[in-house]
């Protein structure tokens, strides 16, 4: 049976075109893209021998759940590391840019700048659950991770009260998927290798925004980078995201890169 490739796109994650690159090497109808909810319903009213015969790759943001649909087939999942907090601040200005947005009238009205973000504002916003904490973990390990759990601030916890998951289980995961080569996570030219290696990319990944560039000058919110961070607001982000920078500086330290942030242990944490 043939490999089936997986690339579990991280919202916002790298701004390259392997999805385009995919779907052009097999074709549209051969590549499973598209929201996860429809995308899976559509693979829920599928036999396994259908699934099978009909996808030969999976793009899109899905999580390591998506291997369940497709039992006993060889398959390789990968994706392109950046770092949270770079993430997080695309997101930022993606919301800002497209009114179509659930989260952009929130956005226009209370978070002009990112460095207006608080807790007390994040904590009843689901969107801040969802594209803001813990992203790299719930899709590469394929548990569910909640920030805060029966409404009590729960740091480290992965999953809603009762669900028994911890970050070791989490972490023990996405090694073990790594060194079987069932999962390829790395910066852009080690994925750019991998995509050559199996046929589907000739030259590069070419950068392929989502939205045009905004001009600070002529925008109505304050475009956020890493650098424009109070530090204040980077403390608050990298709580957030304390389980994906564990991760990161367990299973891929090169990717940790911030300067404010530092690889303890196997770990990542918060320099002083």
């Amino acid at each position: 049976m043939r490999e089936l490739l997986i690339h579990l796109h991280i919202p916002k994650c790298s701004g390259t075109s392997v999805n385009y690159e995919m779907i052009r090497h097999f074709g549209a109808a051969r590549v499973l893209s598209g929201q996860p909810p429809l995308a899976l319903g559509r693979l829920a009213a599928m036999t396994l021998d259908e699934r099978n015969a009909a996808y030969d790759a999976v793009a899109g943001h899905f999580a390591w759940n998506v291997t369940e649909y497709f039992e006993n087939r060889p398959f390789t999942a990968f994706s392109i590391l950046r770092d949270p907090l770079e993430r997080i601040c695309s997101f930022f200005n993606f919301v800002h840019r497209s009114t179509s947005h659930p989260a952009n009238a929130i956005f226009k009205k209370r978070l002009k700048s990112l460095n207006d973000l608080t807790e007390a504002l994040m904590r009843p916003h689901p969107i801040f659950f969802k594209e803001w904490s813990n992203y790299y973990t719930r899709a590469f390990s394929g548990l569910s991770i909640d920030r805060f759990v029966d409404g009590d601030s729960a740091k480290g916890v992965l999953g809603p009260a009762g669900f028994g998951a911890t970050f070791d289980e989490a972490r023990s995961l996405v090694e073990e998927r790594i060194a079987d080569r069932r999962l390829i996570i790395g910066e852009q030219p080690l994925i750019e290798a991998f995509l050559r290696d199996k046929g589907v990319l000739e030259g590069s990944l070419t950068h392929r925004n989502v939205a045009p560039k905004v001009d600070p000058a002529q925008s109505d919110y304050e475009v956020a980078t890493v650098a424009t961070l109070s530090p204040a607001t980077r403390a608050l982000l990298l709580e957030w995201n304390a389980l994906d920078m564990a991760l990161l500086g367990a299973v891929a330290p090169d990717s940790v890169r911030h300067r404010g942030v530092a690889v303890v242990g196997g770990g990542a944490s918060p320099s002083a």
